[in-house]
């Protein structure tokens, strides 16, 4: 967890640094002495929160702070942000999964409704789109769409190099959906 407050501090304090339009044109040194280089996580969130709020058009602010939000753990407000990145830009199969997987996680980790939504879409941007295929295909098992979970299954194993951290859960989610498919009979009692 503290690799992960790491860099989103990096971020955000680089996003501070460099994108503050009030500064003048200076060498990034003059500028950190300038502003004050021990800036905290909380404060580079709540400095990027007020420049928003100041300019609600700010997509490289939006996505800056998405993720910051999603790893502190504030879903409904990388739900925001990442509404703001995808209404801000023509929007991307990662973006909508960003937004699916916020909602996802807003929602208690369900996919039904509207991320599972998104993860659709995504895909059907980018067929060859992995986080959004692994959702489909993953919610798919979970309400027993047997067959189309062992289809969405096979297809995003068909792309897989083989290490990939996602390739063990997926081929086990491709047992339960062919399981599913062809449950074995109970055996009788001797």
């Amino acid at each position: 967890w503290v690799p992960v407050v790491r860099v989103a501090a990096l971020s955000l304090g680089t996003y501070y640094f460099l994108g503050r339009p009030d500064l003048p044109a200076e060498p990034l040194a003059d500028r950190a002495a300038e502003t004050g280089a021990g800036l905290s996580l909380d404060t580079a969130i709540k400095t990027i929160e007020a420049r928003l709020a100041a300019d609600p058009t700010d997509l490289r602010g939006w996505q800056v702070i998405a993720p910051a939000y999603m790893q502190l753990g504030r879903y409904a407000d990388a739900v925001t942000a990442l509404r703001h990145v995808n209404a801000l830009m023509t929007p991307t199969a990662d973006s909508k999964t960003d937004l699916g997987e916020a909602l996802m996680m807003a929602n208690g980790g369900s996919v039904a409704g509207e991320p599972l939504d998104l993860f659709k879409q995504a895909a059907a941007l980018d067929p060859s789109h992995v986080r959004s295929r692994y959702y489909i295909a993953g919610e798919e098992t979970r309400v027993g769409d047997y067959a189309d979970a062992a289809r969405d299954w096979n297809a995003l194993l068909a792309t897989a190099k083989g290490d990939e951290p996602w390739v063990v859960t997926a081929r086990n989610g491709l047992a339960f959906a062919e399981a599913g498919l062809n449950p074995k009979p109970a055996s009788s009692p001797s």
